[in-house]
C-alpha cells in the first residue's frame, strides 16, 4: 500500500518548502519509504543544498551516488548524481537527483559538506564526472595514469593494471607487485624489490669480522643459524681454520634444525595463503619444539645467534640433547597430520598442481637454488655435492621432483624435513668427542694510537 505523505507532517513541511523554493527548477518529485526525492536542474544545486542545510536543518550529507543512466545513446544527459541528505536528530531523509552530461560539470558541495570531498573524488574516479570548485579533484582508488572510468556503461577492460602492496602481510616481509589481470587471471607480474634493504653491507664496513656475525642473524629471520654459518665458513676459509669434528657436528645439528623450522613455517604460510589455515597451526606447533632447542642453547627463538668464528659458543648438554630428541619425535607425527590434510585434498591439488611452473632450464638460467631448484628437477644439493662442515659423513637423500610447480615445491620440502631428521639423528648418535671450538691465533694487531678509532 503506497505511503501517504500527509501521514508524516515533518516531511510534508519539507516538501512544501522545497517546492516553493525551487519553482521552475523542480523537474520531478516523489515520496517512497519515508524518503523524499527531488529531481532538479544543475544550476539550482548550490542554492538548494544551502537551503536544505541552513534553512531546513539537513545537517549531514550521508552519501553521493553516481549513475550512468543512458550510456550516452539517446541524446539525454548521460549521468545523474544523487545527494542523500539526513537531518539529525529528527531522522528525516531527502534525496536530490541532478542530471549532468559528459561535457558538463556540477558545482562542488565541499564548501557546505566536508564529506563531499571524498564522495566527489570517488564519482570522478569511477565515472569521470567533474565537480567545479573541488579543492583536490583527482583519482582516489585507481592509479593516476589509469585510462578510462570503470563504472561507465559498456566499458569492458580486458586487462587492468593493479598494485598489490607495498604491504607487510605480518610474516612475509614487505612486498609490492605490479599486476596485469583479466578478472581473476593474472597475466603479468612485476615484483618491486628493495623495501627490506637495510644497508647491511654498509653496516659491516665499520665492524670487525667478529662484530659482524650478529648482523647475519637478521638477514633471514627464518634462517638465522644458516646465515651465521655461511658467513662464518667464509671467514674461517680466509683464515685457514680447521675445526674439531665435534664443533662441525654440532653446527650440522643446529643448521638442520634451522632448516626444519624454516620449512615448517613455509608450509604453514603457503597453506594459509591458499586457504588452509589449520596447516599453519599444525606447522607452528611442530616448530615450537625446535625453537625450544634454540632457546635452551643460545637464548633466542627467532633471530638466533648460535655460532661463532672458530666453532660454537657451547657444547651440547643433556638438557639440549633431550629437547632435540623430543622435537624429532614430535615432528614426524605433525608431518603425517599435514600430509593427511593436504596431499590428496582436491582443493589443494587444484590450487597447486600446474601453478607457478618453473622449468629446470629457467631455474638454472635465473640462478635458482635450494628446494625450488630441486622441485624443478635439478638434483643439486651443496651439502652432498660440495660437502662442508662434515656433511660428507652423513647419509641422506636429495628429494627431486620434475614439474616445478607449487605442488612439487611442497612435496620437496616435506621430504627434506624427513631427511633433516635423518641427519640430526646420525649426528647425535655419532657425535665425536673433543673440543667444540678451536683456539684462534691473533691475526691482526692494531698499531698504537689507532685502537680508539680504527679497530
Amino acid at each position: 500500500m503506497p505511503e501517504d505523505l500527509n501521514e508524516f507532517p515533518a516531511l510534508r513541511s519539507v516538501e512544501e518548502s522545497l517546492r516553493r523554493r525551487l519553482g521552475p527548477d523542480l523537474l520531478g518529485a516523489s515520496f517512497e519509504k519515508r524518503e523524499l526525492q527531488f529531481e532538479i536542474r544543475g544550476e539550482a544545486l548550490p542554492g538548494t543544498l544551502e537551503f536544505l542545510k541552513t534553512g531546513l536543518g539537513f545537517n549531514s550529507l550521508t552519501d553521493m551516488v553516481g549513475l550512468d543512466t543512458t550510456g550516452g545513446e539517446d541524446g539525454a544527459p548521460r549521468f545523474a548524481v544523487l545527494y542523500l541528505l539526513y537531518k539529525f536528530p529528527e531522522a528525516l531523509r531527502v534525496r536530490l537527483r541532478v542530471a549532468v552530461d559528459e561535457a558538463e560539470a556540477l558545482p562542488s558541495a565541499t564548501a557546505l559538506f566536508r564529506a563531499a570531498g571524498w564522495m566527489e573524488r570517488e564519482i570522478f574516479d569511477m565515472f569521470g564526472i567533474r565537480f567545479e570548485g573541488h579543492p583536490d579533484l583527482r583519482r582516489v582508488y585507481l592509479p593516476d595514469d589509469f585510462e578510462g572510468f570503470p563504472l561507465r556503461r559498456g566499458v569492458a577492460f580486458k586487462t587492468i593494471d593493479l598494485n598489490m602492496g607495498p604491504q607487510h602481510p605480518s610474516t612475509h616481509g614487505v612486498l609490492r607487485l605490479r599486476l596485469a589481470v583479466d578478472n581473476e587471471l593474472v597475466l603479468r607480474v612485476e615484483p618491486v624489490l628493495g623495501y627490506l634493504h637495510r644497508g647491511m653491507e654498509k653496516l659491516w664496513e665499520s665492524q670487525t669480522y667478529v662484530q659482524a656475525v650478529p648482523l647475519t642473524d637478521r638477514l633471514d629471520y627464518l634462517a638465522s643459524l644458516s646465515n651465521n654459518l655461511a658467513y662464518i665458513l667464509a671467514v674461517e676459509k680466509l683464515m685457514g681454520l680447521e675445526l674439531p669434528k665435534r664443533a662441525q657436528y654440532i653446527r650440522v645439528i643446529l643448521a638442520e634444525l634451522q632448516r626444519l623450522a624454516s620449512h615448517l613455517a613455509w608450509l604453514g604460510f603457503m597453506a594459509n595463503d591458499i586457504g588452509a589455515m589449520s596447516v599453519l597451526l599444525y606447522g607452528f606447533e611442530a616448530r615450537e619444539g625446535v625453537l625450544d632447542v634454540f632457546e635452551a642453547y643460545a637464548g633466542g627463538r627467532l633471530t638466533v645467534h648460535g655460532l661463532r668464528i672458530g666453532g660454537v659458543p657451547f657444547d651440547l648438554d643433556e638438557r639440549v640433547v633431550g629437547l632435540v630428541r623430543r622435537a624429532m619425535d614430535e615432528i614426524p607425527r605433525k608431518l603425517t597430520d599435514i600430509e593427511g590434510l593436504l596431499s590428496q585434498n582436491r582443493i589443494w591439488l587444484h590450487r597447486t598442481q600446474g601453478i607457478g611452473v618453473l622449468t629446470a632450464e629457467d631455474a638454472l638460467a635465473y640462478g635458482v637454488t635450494g628446494p625450488t631448484l630441486r622441485a624443478s628437477g635439478v638434483a643439486w644439493d651443496i651439502r652432498r655435492d660440495l660437502p662442508y662442515s662434515s656433511y660428507g659423513d652423513f647419509e641422506f637423500d636429495v628429494p627431486v621432483r620434475g614439474r616445478g610447480d607449487v605442488y612439487d615445491r611442497y612435496v620437496v620440502r616435506i621430504e627434506e624435513i624427513r631427511q633433516s631428521l635423518r641427519i640430526v639423528g646420525q649426528a647425535l648418535e655419532n657425535l665425536p668427542p673433543g673440543d667444540f671450538r678451536v683456539r684462534i691465533p691473533r691475526v691482526l694487531k692494531v698499531p698504537p694510537g689507532e685502537v680508539y678509532h680504527s679497530i
